[in-house]
């Protein structure tokens, strides 16, 4: 029996525990995205007026990505591993120099059953590694296993 390639492919309405590291305006970005399909989003910002900002009343952060409300679903959070432990998908959006030393503090979370997507584009300026090399260096080879890597 031949695949039709182009019929649609129903989307799971079910809700994902989403973590996502990195509270500049593309990890935010992509928090309300995955917010606003229903997940259950924790977003990690190492600036203090980001998780305020997305927490409080205005509930946006004003620091990266004033103007766009974040929905209800989505909290912000000062630790990194509130984003990692007990969440399924965890979003890297974090600038590629500063991956390895972000995720060293938090693989100790990782479990087989994460799936990481990595949104950090680029080279390491001292290495020359790519974020596939870092992640391997730093989570060894299962933990990359699991890494999805976005692009464009």
């Amino acid at each position: 029996m031949e695949t039709d390639h182009n019929a649609a492919v129903p989307m799971s309405t079910e809700c994902v525990k989403v973590g996502v590291l990195g509270g500049g305006a593309f990890g935010t970005a992509m928090a309300i995205h995955c917010a606003r399909k229903g997940h259950d989003v924790r977003l990690w910002a190492l600036e203090e007026q980001v998780v305020d900002g997305i927490n409080g009343p205005s509930r946006e952060n004003t620091v990266f990505l004033k103007g766009h409300k974040v929905p209800d679903g989505l909290r912000a959070t000062g630790r990194m591993s509130d984003a990692v432990a007990g969440r399924e998908l965890v979003l890297m959006a974090i600038p590629t120099q500063f991956v390895a030393r972000s995720m060293a503090q938090v693989a100790h979370l990782f479990t087989p059953d994460h799936v990481i997507v990595s949104c950090s584009k680029g080279i390491t300026l001292d290495t020359l590694e790519t974020v596939d090399e870092v992640l391997t260096r730093v989570l060894g080879p299962q933990g990359a296993a699991r890494a999805a890597f976005m692009s464009g």
